[in-house]
C-alpha cells in the first residue's frame, strides 16, 4: 500500500475425495476453505509492527451411512499481533501473540445420543531476545506461554462445560556462533513446564496397617498433573549444497512429574496422601531431532 505499509491478502479452497477399497467405509469428501488478512507497518527504522487475522473452515462427509454419525464442520478464527523492536543496533526484541477459537460441530443429532461437539480457546505469547556480540556470536533468549481451554460444546446455546485446561511454559539461553559459510551452532540450556488439568488422577499412599505391615491405600479425585523438564541443548544448522539445509536438535532431558487432588482427605491419611503428592516421578533421557531442507 506504501513503502511502509504492506497489506496481503490470502483465499483458497479445495475439496479433496478419498476412494478407499470396498473394504470399509472410509470413503469421504473434505472441504477446505481459509481466509487470511494481514497488515505489517514500519512505525520507524527501528519499529515493524503487524497484525494478522485469519479464518478455516473443515468440513468432513463420510459417503456411507456407516460413518455418517461422524460428519462434521470445524470452524478456527486466530488473532496474531506481533512487533519487532530493534533500540540499538546490536539488540533486536520480538514479541508474538495469538488468540484463537476453534468449534467442532456433528452435522446429525441422533436421539438418545449425546454430541460429541467440542470448543477449545488457545492464547499464547512468544517473546525472544538476541543481543550480537560481534558478526559472528551472540547471545539468543525467549520464553513463551501457552493456554489452552477445552470443553464440550452446545452449539444451540453457544456455550460450553469445561473439560480441560493445558498450560505450558517454554524457554531458553543460547550462545550462538555464525560461521561465514552458513554453519550455525547454539548451545545454551531449555526448560518446560506443562501443567494439566486432569479430570480423574488416581493417588497412590502407603500407610502403616495394624500389624505394622505396609497397606496401599488410593484415593480418586479431579487434579493437577506438573510436568517440569530442564537441560543442556545443542542446535546445529549445516549448509548442504543448493541451499539444502541440515538441522540437528540434541536435548538432554531431566524430568519431574507431580500430583495434587483437587479433594479433601480423611483425616486418618490426610499425612500420607500430602506425603504422595510431594513425591514426584523422576527421569533422565535424551532427545535427539535430526531434519533436512532439500530444494528441487
Amino acid at each position: 500500500m506504501s513503502d511502509v505499509n504492506t497489506l496481503n491478502l490470502l483465499g483458497r479452497t479445495s475439496i479433496l475425495r478419498h476412494d478407499t477399497p470396498d473394504l470399509n467405509a472410509d470413503d469421504r469428501d473434505e472441504f477446505f476453505a481459509q481466509v487470511r488478512i494481514s497488515d505489517h507497518h514500519r512505525l520507524s527504522n527501528d519499529f515493524r509492527a503487524g497484525i494478522t487475522l485469519a479464518g478455516e473452515a473443515y468440513h468432513y462427509v463420510y459417503l456411507f451411512a456407516e460413518r455418517s454419525v461422524e460428519n462434521n464442520w470445524r470452524r478456527s478464527i486466530r488473532l496474531i499481533p506481533e512487533f519487532e523492536w530493534q533500540p540499538w543496533h546490536w539488540l533486536t526484541l520480538r514479541q508474538q501473540m495469538l488468540l484463537r477459537a476453534n468449534y467442532t460441530v456433528e452435522d446429525f443429532e441422533i436421539e438418545g445420543r449425546q454430541k460429541n461437539d467440542q470448543a477449545s480457546r488457545e492464547f499464547a505469547f512468544q517473546s525472544d531476545l538476541r543481543a550480537a556480540l560481534d558478526r559472528e556470536w551472540s547471545v539468543e533468549t525467549g520464553v513463551s506461554r501457552n493456554e489452552l481451554r477445552i470443553g464440550r460444546l452446545l452449539w444451540k446455546e453457544f456455550r460450553e462445560v469445561p473439560i480441560d485446561t493445558l498450560i505450558t511454559w517454554e524457554g531458553y539461553a543460547m550462545l550462538t556462533h555464525q560461521r561465514p559459510g552458513g554453519t550455525r551452532i547454539s548451545a545454551g540450556l531449555k526448560v518446560y513446564r506443562k501443567i494439566d488439568f486432569i479430570p480423574i488422577i488416581n493417588l497412590k499412599a502407603t500407610v502403616t496397617g495394624p500389624a505394622g505391615q505396609d497397606v496401599n491405600i488410593s484415593r480418586i479425585a479431579p487434579g493437577r498433573q506438573t510436568t517440569n523438564q530442564w537441560g543442556p541443548v545443542v542446535v546445529v544448522t549445516l549448509p548442504l549444497y543448493h541451499r539444502n539445509e541440515l538441522y540437528i536438535n540434541g536435548w538432554w532431558q531431566f524430568q519431574s512429574v507431580g500430583q495434587r487432588l483437587f479433594t479433601e482427605f480423611p483425616e486418618d491419611f490426610r499425612d500420607a496422601f500430602r506425603q504422595a503428592e510431594r513425591r514426584r516421578s523422576t527421569r533422565m533421557y535424551p532427545n535427539l531431532e535430526i531434519r533436512t531442507r532439500i530444494f528441487f
